[in-house]
């Protein structure tokens, strides 16, 4: 599975996250990787997302900068990295927006991105915001055949 595979989270679990976020911004992250936030990741992606109207907002991560997000990319392969920063009330009304048909098993957090890039802008953060790496405890001669 390549890095940019890691967001397959179902329409349900999306809607879930945001029903659940405890303040108006909320960060995920992906689950397989180990993340290393810098000094101030989490106050920075909400600041840039409350100061610029973002729907969502990432950053480059050390060793790898993005490139910027283009208005109107449908790829659902764009890589955002590994972290992510979601408007609250944006993803709200975006769910609310969403009818029956849009419940994907696999491409919820891709629906939800399209949704915000719909309302407002998708924004990268041009800083190192983190760093982040798969942990394995296994030894490099048995993950050579791993596909």
């Amino acid at each position: 599975m390549s890095h940019n595979d890691v967001w397959n989270y179902s329409s349900q679990t999306v809607a879930e996250m945001i029903a659940n976020a405890a303040g108006d911004v909320l960060v995920i992250g992906d689950s397989r990787l180990q993340i290393d936030p810098a000094n101030g990741m989490y106050d920075r992606m909400s600041q840039i997302v409350r100061d610029t109207g973002a729907g969502l907002a990432y950053a480059d991560s050390a060793g790898h900068p993005r490139i910027d997000y283009q208005a109107g990319s449908i790829r659902d392969n764009f890589d955002c990295g590994a972290v992510l920063a979601i408007s609250v009330p944006a993803a709200k009304e975006a769910l609310a927006q969403a009818n029956a048909d849009s419940q994907y098993q696999w491409g919820g957090l891709y629906d939800l991105r399209l949704r915000l890039s719909e309302r407002g802008p998708i924004v990268r953060i041009p800083e190192t915001l983190y760093a982040s790496y798969f942990e394995t405890d296994r030894p490099s001669a048995e993950t050579q055949f791993d596909y």
